[in-house]
């Protein structure tokens, strides 16, 4: 059975929810595929409700990455100018980093450790449901916290019985 999805205007909020590190960039930065408005309005939504978001770790090993994608693509920039392009890359990966450590201080938050227990978990997860390990270990964190609130704005999760996806694609 595949996830119980939700629109992003669909009431009532959950109570807490686990946020995919796609829910929470795109909310951050607008990439150009439409989906950042929605983002950054259920954000909003969530914070006034005083949403508490559960995140993992992976969190702050997956933005640099997404910062270097946005970076050679053109969208993420630096409100300063270096001396070079090592500088410039730099300063605005330093601003995106500020901007996300903004976002999340304006929540109730709690962020979760990965431990060898939730890679075994997220492992087993990858092949049941052929997942992304990132994706993986956000659903092995639901099951340790037993939270079935998700945010994401990603596909993989669509495959995952027994949660409750918030992910505004409802279309897709």
């Amino acid at each position: 059975m595949p996830a119980n999805r939700h629109a992003f205007t669909d009431n009532p909020l959950p109570k807490v929810v686990i946020t995919d590190s796609s829910f929470i960039f795109e909310s951050l930065i607008d990439a150009g595929q439409g989906r950042h408005r929605p983002a950054r309005d259920f954000a909003e939504r969530l914070r006034k409700a005083n949403v508490p978001l559960v995140y993992s770790s992976l969190l702050f090993i997956e933005a640099p990455q997404c910062w270097r994608r946005l970076y050679a693509r053109g969208v993420l920039r630096s409100t300063q100018k270096g001396i070079d392009p090592i500088s410039d890359r730099i300063n605005a990966f330093g601003e995106a980093d500020v901007a996300l450590n903004n976002f999340l201080a304006a929540f109730d938050r709690r962020e979760i450790k990965i431990t060898k227990r939730l890679m075994n978990a997220a492992s087993e997860l990858v092949a049941r449901f052929h997942l992304s390990a990132h994706d993986a270990i956000v659903i092995a964190v639901s099951i340790d916290t037993g939270i079935t609130d998700i945010v994401a704005i990603d596909n993989g999760f669509k495959r995952v019985d027994g949660i409750e996806l918030w992910d505004g694609l409802l279309l897709a």
